[in-house]
């Protein structure tokens, strides 16, 4: 973006945000961007005096011409035209010129105002998440690096402040739903099997109680029955109802979620040792450290573990004593999951970034005994990986990885699958 607007530096500049907002079932990211866009030049035109205006639209980096200004461009027309100003593509006493680009995670429309009462051009611009609706109809696609048969999808967008999620069936459909831990509440959202991407479903749920979050907010979800269990660094220690958002106090613990296992508990249970995001086992299994970030149990064994300890590094247990592969300083969360269709999990990790900085996300091949690791995706974002859980969304009887990448604006959902 530093890039498109440089040449503007001299004229009277309007920009507006990446919105931090969740877009509804009925939401078009599309008609959302481009009245933004138009109220903001709205605005703008209430200085330029009277006079007809002309529209030009026109493609930036990434994004197709043709579908600029044949689907964009008609829809700014008409929202424009809804006020009481003339618009139209051939003449005007004023000229609006807008091209669309991608810049990282966003489209921007940037617009230039200029004619009429206007003592030197005006530039307005708004930015917008991108989803695969506006990947669709703009032709604008941000290659995401992989290995292999993996693909990375974006689905949509949350407000800011996601800390975790989990997913689980909610409706008993036979496919997962979301479930969002942010820092105002509980989110759930269903799986759109026509639209391809989750929906809101309920909340947000109010969180009660609760004290200050502390520097670098912190949340844990996790399935308790048919409850989903809460805490965060507020001081939040709760059930909820993820149906109804009721909720009801608990003990003092944090449950760490465990992979998808039938014969063995759905999670561990620690405590937080403030102020640090690490956690103090109540029960450690034998040869694992007492405190870690994370830990997951091997599914359907007792004697394989992996943790992510209070250095950041990822560590493990297998039957012939600890993990073989090198210390990897990683993010403070892991998932283990299969994730292939094939035999054993993966494992899912993020990198060791500092909050908003650039950040990846890994899936990594882990031998049973834990002797060796091997790296089948790997993709960066351009903000921080804030939270990631598995779950079949599809109905295929593969469970997907779902990843929110927190923007300067707001949350970004992504969705990481193996290809059939």
């Amino acid at each position: 973006m530093t890039r498109t607007l440089a040449g503007l530096g001299a004229l009277l500049f309007v920009a507006s945000p990446v919105p931090s907002v969740a877009q509804d079932a009925s939401d078009s990211s599309l008609l959302s961007w481009i009245d933004a866009f138009a109220s903001t030049t709205e605005a703008r035109l209430l200085h330029a005096g009277p006079g007809d205006l002309r529209l030009v639209v026109q493609a930036g980096r990434g994004v197709d011409d043709r579908k600029a200004r044949q689907v964009a461009g008609r829809h700014l027309l008409q929202r424009l035209s809804r006020g009481s100003r003339v618009v139209s593509l051939d003449h005007g006493q004023l000229t609006l010129t807008v091209t669309l680009s991608l810049e990282g995670d966003s489209v921007w429309a940037v617009g230039l105002l200029e004619g009429g009462a206007l003592a030197a051009p005006v530039a307005v611009a708004q930015a917008w998440p991108v989803d695969r609706e506006l990947e669709a109809i703009l032709g604008a696609h941000a290659t995401r690096a992989g290995q292999g048969r993996w693909t990375m999808d974006r689905l949509g967008t949350l407000p800011a402040g996601v800390l975790d999620l989990i997913l689980v069936d909610l409706d008993g459909d036979g496919g997962d739903d979301l479930v969002v831990l942010s820092v105002d509440g509980v989110r759930t959202l269903s799986w759109s099997t026509i639209e391809g991407r989750p929906v809101p479903l309920g909340g947000p749920f109010l969180l009660p109680g609760g004290e200050d979050w502390g520097r670098v907010p912190t949340g844990w979800l996790a399935l308790d029955g048919d409850d989903i269990a809460v805490a965060t660094s507020a001081g939040h220690r709760l059930l909820l109802d993820p149906r109804s958002g009721a909720t009801r106090a608990r003990q003092d613990a944090v449950l760490l979620s465990q992979p998808l296992d039938s014969s063995r508990a759905p999670h561990l249970t620690a405590r937080w040792l403030p102020p640090a995001p690490d956690l103090q086992l109540t029960e450690p299994p034998p040869g694992s450290p007492l405190v870690v970030r994370d830990l997951a149990r091997w599914p359907g064994r007792d004697d394989t573990w992996l943790w992510v300890d209070t250095d950041g590094l990822l560590g493990g247990l297998g039957p012939d004593g600890p993990s073989g592969f090198e210390p990897t300083r990683v993010g403070d969360r892991l998932e283990l999951a299969d994730l292939d269709g094939e035999a054993g999990p993966e494992l899912v990790t993020t990198s060791a970034s500092p909050p908003g900085a650039p950040d990846r996300v890994r899936i990594l091949r882990v031998g049973p005994a834990l002797g060796t690791m091997q790296v089948i995706f790997d993709s960066p974002v351009g903000g921080s990986i804030v939270a990631m859980g598995t779950g079949d969304l599809d109905f295929d009887g593969r469970r997907e990885l779902v990843v929110v990448e927190q923007t300067e604006g707001g949350a970004l959902l992504w969705l990481v699958a193996r290809r059939r």
